[in-house]
């Protein structure tokens, strides 16, 4: 399957925007939200000029639908329904509650620790969660705790 240059163009002035606009134009960066929607939507309306055997693509109903869907759910805690919103909920109000505390740690193990070290913890400690969550895909690895 070889794309035609005008959708393979597209992409790639898509992905370039997305990838260096927020850097480059201020106007950008502060409305980072809206900008990556718009950028999402001319990718799908541009995928819609693609054509792969066996599987649709571009704009379709079942596409709107898991779009308006999907965040609002992502899993359950002892049969309650857990969404985007409540897990931003609950990580800001923690943060706002015990911020100067959390401060106080990353400040003790920034002295501690090298970057280095901290941005390789971070990353597998955050890997390790989100296999441990029901976001993981593919029946990720799961934790024995």
């Amino acid at each position: 399957m070889a794309l035609e240059i005008g959708v393979l163009i597209g992409f790639l002035v898509i992905f370039l925007a997305v990838l260096l606009g927020p850097f480059k134009i201020h106007v950008i960066e502060e409305n980072l939200e809206v900008f990556l929607f718009v950028c999402g939507a001319l990718a799908m309306t541009l995928s819609g000029f693609v054509e792969v055997p066996g599987a649709e693509t571009g704009w379709s109903l079942e596409i709107i639908k898991e779009a308006v869907t999907a965040p609002l759910h992502v899993g359950e805690i002892f049969g309650i329904p857990i969404g985007i919103f409540q897990i931003v909920l609950v990580v800001g109000l923690v943060i706002y509650k015990w911020h100067t505390p959390i401060h106080k740690a990353i400040r003790k193990l920034a002295d501690v620790l090298s970057p280095k070290i901290m941005a390789f913890l971070l990353i597998v400690i955050l890997g390790l969660f989100q296999s441990n969550t029901p976001l993981a895909c593919c029946g990720g690895w799961k934790l024995p705790w």
